[in-house]
């Protein structure tokens, strides 16, 4: 159900709505036609929802989604009328909306302290999730980026995962999580509750060492060739030994988007090393109706267990990301994103 400046609309033709992590916001879809005839629109003359109106939407009955209604369209035939209506959460005003802080610049802030103060002029908060890195930052400048070019930069520098609080009932809390950080347990099983399944596995980044340059900030005490020559920051690849295959010899060399030392350039190498591990097991898993086994909406960062014989899966992935839809042709169904961060390794063998 979707709900518009506080009026209710229930009559729609199909639903989308896509709840994730590592993305700056959530967002949603709405679709409803009418058959033109000689008696007055029983919907469409009720619509009058603009662009800026505050939403939300809710599936049976449980909160899923709140923010602002993005875009309208209306399109008509001789027969049809029809309208689509989309929304963000109130996140993605961090997309485009500029970081602004007294003087352009943080010092010495740790990561909660950073994204707390840019995300409080957009009235938004922020939540730190498990044992994320509590190193201060010796200094962040903000000037000319957006909130979320800020809050992504420096979450890479600690690690550290960002999303929307899956669970907020207000929509208007961004999350930082550790690393294999999970909320939540579900369970799908082929022949059970799985509809359609698909993994891909990728060789795409090779084998090799993640590598990460790093530059200090000067201070009084430090410059020069002291700073400015620190040493890598390392973390090897060990994708293509877990598959029991050599591998393309692939090493990746980054630079450190901020000033920091070589703890920073290992951070940093780390944060590589789980974004493209994660990225090499992709799994799509289809399921029907909005709700687990347990009852509730299916989430992001929730661990769920995959069996799969057809698949050669058994083992929790985290949840990327969630899609809802219901339409005339699928009925009620929910497609879940997962990828294998929870433990760092690989449970099935393919040699």
């Amino acid at each position: 159900m979707l709900s518009v400046n506080g009026r209710l609309f229930a009559d729609w033709k199909s639903i989308t709505v896509y709840l994730n992590q590592q993305e700056a916001n959530n967002y949603y879809r709405f679709t409803a036609t009418e058959l033109v005839s000689a008696s007055p629109p029983k919907v469409l003359s009720e619509l009058q929802i603009v662009p800026g109106m505050t939403c939300s939407v809710t599936l049976g009955g449980e909160f899923a989604i709140a923010g602002y209604v993005w875009t309208r369209q209306a399109a008509l035939t001789e027969k049809a009328h029809g309208v689509e209506i989309t929304g963000k959460g109130f996140t993605a005003a961090t997309v485009n909306g500029a970081a602004s802080v007294k003087g352009g610049e943080l010092t010495n802030v740790t990561y909660p302290e950073l994204a707390t103060k840019i995300l409080e002029p957009y009235g938004l908060k922020f939540g730190p999730k498990g044992a994320i890195d509590m190193k201060p930052f010796e200094r962040i400048n903000v000037t000319g980026q957006t909130a979320w070019e800020v809050l992504e930069t420096a979450a890479r520098q600690r690690n550290i995962i960002l999303g929307t609080n899956p669970y907020d009932p207000v929509g208007k809390e961004m999350w930082g999580t550790a690393k294999g950080f999970t909320q939540g347990f579900a369970t799908v099983e082929e022949g059970v509750n799985i509809l359609e399944g698909r993994e891909t596995v990728s060789m795409e980044f090779g084998s090799g060492s993640y590598l990460t340059l790093a530059q200090g900030a000067p201070t009084p005490k430090e410059w020069g060739a002291k700073i400015t020559s620190q040493p890598f920051g390392e973390f090897a690849s060990g994708f293509a030994k877990q598959l029991g295959v050599a591998g393309m010899f692939m090493p990746i060399v980054n630079m450190l988007e901020l000033p920091g030392k070589k703890a920073d350039a290992d951070k940093r190498s780390g944060t590589e090393n789980t974004f493209l591990s994660g990225a090499q097991i992709k799994v799509e898993v289809v399921v029907q109706g909005w709700f687990n086994g347990y009852g509730q909406l299916w989430r992001p960062w929730m661990s769920i267990h995959v069996r799969s014989p057809s698949l050669i899966l058994d083992e929790p992935l985290i949840c990327k990301s969630v899609t809802f839809t219901q339409d005339d042709r699928g009925g009620t169904r929910t497609t879940l994103e997962l990828w294998n961060e929870v433990s760092g390794r690989r449970g099935p063998t393919f040699n």
